[in-house]
């Protein structure tokens, strides 16, 4: 991937032209199953667990009066995308899931 970052025109007909690459790196880890991620976007968190064949996401809004939860079966982690998850940045705690689906329960609960 290239990215175009800045152009400096030097006379008619030549220019200088700044262009950062970035070179993918593959990384082999050791992960236990199930896993445990977070993903932070900008008005929820994402609680996920994923498993050999399953990844079950909670997905926690900011105002906590939205959750959403999900299940998806998948044939290969890597494949299905799953994979990034498994960075340091993502990684998260059986305990955090927990909390987050009990939140979503209790708010469940308190609505029916």
């Amino acid at each position: 991937m290239k990215n175009i970052i800045g152009i400096e025109k030097i006379n008619y007909n030549i220019m200088k032209i700044e262009i950062i690459e970035t070179v993918e790196k593959t990384k082999i880890i050791d992960a236990d199953l199930p896993y445990y991620y977070r993903h932070l976007l900008d008005n929820c968190t994402i609680y996920g667990k994923i498993e050999e064949t399953k990844r079950t996401t909670i997905d926690v809004y900011d105002s906590e009066q939205k959750f959403e939860m999900e299940v998806k079966y998948h044939y290969s982690i890597k494949n299905s995308g799953l994979s990034s998850y498994f960075a340091e940045e993502h990684k998260s705690s059986e305990k955090e899931y927990i909390e987050a689906r009990e939140k979503a329960k209790k708010f469940l609960e308190n609505e029916i």
